[in-house]
């Protein structure tokens, strides 16, 4: 890659660089990193220390030579990745937990976006790190509301989501034979169960019948909830019995990111609470069906 490919990238770094104070560290409290569990690489972090010096300087009469100077420093990092944007995406998150200030976070996003980093490597990078505290959990949910298609008001109704990028990382897991991060689990989850439940069920090739009686039952659930949302409480009260009747259908199928959304519906709308159904996924054999529920019943 040559410097003539981030020419663009370098005057937007330029214009960034006149509304980003200088946030050169004065205390041992920028240096704090105890919710991060990812391990730092030296050279990754000199270099990206480096390129954030030059973007939050304040001296606006040197602000195309400090973007020169980030650039120069991308160019590195990128050298450095060696084609692994996952270590790449690893490491700038590591990077924004050691500065104090919001706007340092916002600048990583912008280097993801310089460096070309796709959403694949962002959601494989940090899928892990979801519920983590401090800067990088913000970090961390932030890229993932916006991957899942919100983009600055989160759970708005007026806000798309798109777990297009999550399905294809269940996939990636699954052609690996590695486990999925529960905090990511539990993270799509409770932003959206329709969406997540649809997510695991077009990344798990099946019987399309059976498919189709997953997506069927959904729909049900979804348009009751609709309904309810937006206020029709006649027309919420007319369909509830087929919903609470889809509810029971999922609880019993066989997979568990099929009843884990039973369960979280019931956690965000107690209307659809039932006893047969709570009493099953208080005993069910997947951790985070049954924690899920037990949470909702206070046990």
């Amino acid at each position: 890659m040559t410097l003539s490919k981030f020419r663009a990238a370098e005057i937007a770094i330029a214009l960034l660089a006149l509304h980003y104070p200088s946030t050169a560290a004065t205390g041992e409290s920028a240096l704090r990193s105890r919710n991060s569990t990812i391990e730092p690489i030296e050279d990754y972090q000199t270099h990206i220390v480096r390129a954030l010096d030059a973007i939050t300087k304040s001296d606006r009469a040197h602000k195309y030579e400090n973007a020169g100077r980030t650039t120069a420093e991308l160019l590195i990092l990128r050298d450095l990745a060696k084609g692994n944007d996952v270590e790449l995406v690893r490491q700038l998150a590591y990077a924004a937990t050691k500065w104090r200030v919001p706007q340092e976070t916002l600048v990583i996003l912008d280097f993801f976006r310089v460096l070309k980093v796709d959403d694949d490597a962002i959601v494989d990078g940090l899928a892990p790190y979801l519920n983590a505290d401090g800067v990088l959990g913000e970090l961390t949910r932030l890229c993932f509301r916006r991957l899942g298609g919100a983009k600055w008001a989160p759970d708005s109704p007026l806000e798309p989501v798109n777990y297009s990028a999550f399905k294809d990382y269940i996939e990636r897991q699954r052609a690996k034979g590695e486990a999925l991060p529960e905090a990511f689990v539990e993270w799509i989850y409770q932003r959206a169960p329709n969406h997540a439940l649809l997510a695991f069920l077009y990344a798990h090739e099946g019987d399309p019948p059976r498919q189709r009686e997953v997506l069927w039952n959904e729909h049900i659930v979804n348009d009751a909830i609709w309904r309810r949302e937006n206020g029709f409480n006649t027309e919420f009260q007319n369909v509830k019995p087929d919903a609470i009747s889809s509810l029971h259908k999922l609880s019993i199928n066989e997979n568990w990111w099929a009843r884990l959304y039973v369960a979280e519906i019931m956690r965000k709308y107690p209307e659809f609470r039932v006893d047969v159904i709570v009493e099953r996924l208080t005993k069910d054999e997947n951790d985070l069906v049954r924690n899920v529920t037990v949470g909702n019943t206070g046990e």
